[in-house]
């Protein structure tokens, strides 16, 4: 995020051991105490930020959660938990309180605190959505995440910004992550991650990955 290069961090990656995490916004807890400091479109994040870290030194949700832990991230970013997801199939959200840890073969996370629904932003329609529908059929594919993430993107009115940017439903052990971007899930990019990270730290843009016409069953 950020206006040039140099200010952008990342909210979500994929490391070539299989392990994923995603930032997930929420509202800084009660008494938090905590400002950061914010640039002209969110906050400044250096080229050593934790982010980075996760990718860089953890391979497995254990080390990733403990990285955290270590580096304090709830007082880095206070309005905002991290999922956490290895190729082994272990996976957690870190809050800076509880961790909360998957006990049921689906797992689901949206932006209010796992630990601590009380704090707001529930009950959350498309939290139970996304939950009704991995009771009904909780198969781990690509095209079944995106049916749970389809039913659950925010498309904002017309004329009004916000709303679902993106979706990545990642297959953490082939490899291959499906890219819809606006909530338009009539087209794909598949993506090959291995030659990412045969190259190392990468960033592309959205616009330029080969999207086609793909109907989600």
């Amino acid at each position: 995020m950020g206006d040039s290069l140099a200010d952008w961090y990342p909210m979500q990656g994929v490391k070539y051991q299989g392990l994923y995490f995603d930032l997930i916004s929420t509202q800084p807890r009660p008494g938090s105490g905590v400002a950061v400091s914010l640039g002209p479109t969110g906050p400044y994040r250096p080229q050593n930020s934790v982010e980075r870290a996760l990718m860089t030194t953890c391979a497995t949700v254990s080390e990733a959660l403990a990285l955290l832990r270590a580096r304090n991230y709830a007082g880095i970013m206070p309005g905002t938990q991290v999922l956490v997801v290895d190729r082994a199939g272990n996976a957690a959200v870190y809050t800076g309180k509880t961790d909360v840890f998957r006990t049921t073969p689906g797992f689901v996370v949206t932006n209010f605190w796992l630990d601590d629904p009380s704090l707001g932003g529930w009950p959350c329609e498309r939290y139970d959505t996304a939950k009704t529908m991995i009771a009904w059929d909780a198969s781990p594919s690509r095209d079944r995440v995106a049916q749970i993430l389809r039913a659950t993107s925010v498309v904002p009115p017309p004329g009004e910004i916000g709303g679902t940017q993106y979706t990545v439903a990642c297959d953490l052990v082939e490899g291959l992550a499906d890219v819809y971007v606006k909530a338009d899930f009539t087209r794909r990019a598949q993506v090959e991650l291995a030659p990412l990270w045969a190259n190392g730290a990468e960033r592309v843009l959205l616009t330029d990955l080969p999207f086609v016409p793909y109907a989600v069953p």
